[in-house]
């Protein structure tokens, strides 16, 4: 029985070292183009996170590129564009909408977006209502971002229209963070993950986080969530933010073209899964691990997806992730 079972593991590990063989001897000719990964503007989480996926995808000899999405993660159109090289995307599901991805797959969430609202109590005082936000000079993203968008469906709801109230200011992100530290400005609005840089400096330097009022009211009246971001959850002494602070928030949804390779749909998708950062919120009382699968039918979701969701990844890729662009399916 003992000589059976040894057979048994020497012949596994004959195959495995075999496959391995082979899909390190297979010219990178085999990928007849590099994965276009789109990659929003410099200095934010999601181009961070552009950039670290390319980085993971070469180690696991894929080739890919980045191509430029300026305008953040808020559009299908240069996505599923079948002329603009990109492969792979990250996107608010606050966007998504039916027609717009005929040839887009879902691999699934990657985590929270919230609408961030910080205010300068030194100009500003302690506003409590979106109507004190909207006296204030308030800096928001660029017309064609999803920060900038979001921001104008929230006040849209409470009756005010951003684009005719002239303390609303669209400017690009590093010229809005500059602009609201060096307090030419009392309100700074973006959309972004718990670890972006811009984020976490306003967080250091001291301004205070705005929580919008009845944020459960917004559930039934837009496409947003609400979060729960526990009390001391954004810095080492426990003390960011004083208390559990609700707040107003999209997710962030991987989509690849349909004609992307299986192998490489699942090359991407267990990238992510290497690259995810734990968050900190609060949804529903619970927090949800990521990538997780989409809860509704926004997007048709790959069946490389729905595999993986329901299955995990096949064992031997997790153990030789070398193999993954060329794992048949």
């Amino acid at each position: 029985m003992r000589n059976s079972k040894l057979i048994k593991i020497v012949i596994f590990i004959f195959l495995a070292l075999l496959l391995i063989g082979i899909a390190i001897s297979i010219p990178k000719a085999l990928q007849t183009k590099a994965i276009g990964i789109a990659a929003p503007y410099a200095g934010s989480a999601w181009r961070q996170d552009a950039e670290s996926f390319q980085e993971q995808l070469t180690k696991h000899n894929i080739q890919s590129k980045l191509i430029e999405m300026p305008g953040g993660i808020n559009s299908v159109k240069p996505v599923s564009d079948p002329m603009s090289g990109i492969d792979v995307a990250q996107l608010h599901s606050f966007f998504l909408s039916e027609g717009q991805h005929a040839n887009l797959y879902s691999l699934g969430l990657l985590g929270y977006a919230p609408l961030w609202i910080f205010y300068n109590e030194k100009l500003v005082g302690n506003p409590s209502s979106l109507q004190d936000i909207a006296k204030q000079k308030v800096l928001v993203g660029p017309k064609e971002s999803g920060s900038y968008a979001m921001t104008k469906k929230m006040f849209a709801l409470n009756g005010i229209n951003i684009e005719d109230n002239p303390n609303f200011v669209s400017v690009s992100f590093n010229e809005g963070m500059e602009r609201f530290i060096t307090a030419k400005a009392g309100v700074t609005i973006f959309g972004a993950p718990f670890y972006d840089p811009n984020m976490l400096k306003i967080f250091n330097t001291g301004f205070k986080l705005f929580e919008v009022p009845n944020t459960e009211n917004y559930k039934t009246k837009s496409g947003f969530i609400v979060l729960t971001l526990p009390a001391g959850s954004m810095d080492v002494n426990g003390s960011i933010p004083a208390k559990d602070t609700k707040l107003l928030a999209t997710t962030a949804v991987l989509v690849v073209k349909r004609d992307l390779h299986p192998s490489l749909q699942l090359a991407v998708l267990m990238t992510a899964a290497e690259l995810i950062k734990e968050n900190p919120y609060k949804h529903n009382g619970m927090i949800i691990r990521f990538p997780a699968p989409m809860d509704d039918s926004s997007m048709e979701t790959s069946p490389v997806a729905k595999k993986y969701y329901a299955d995990g990844p096949p064992l031997l890729l997790k153990l030789f992730p070398a193999i993954v662009p060329y794992w048949p399916f």
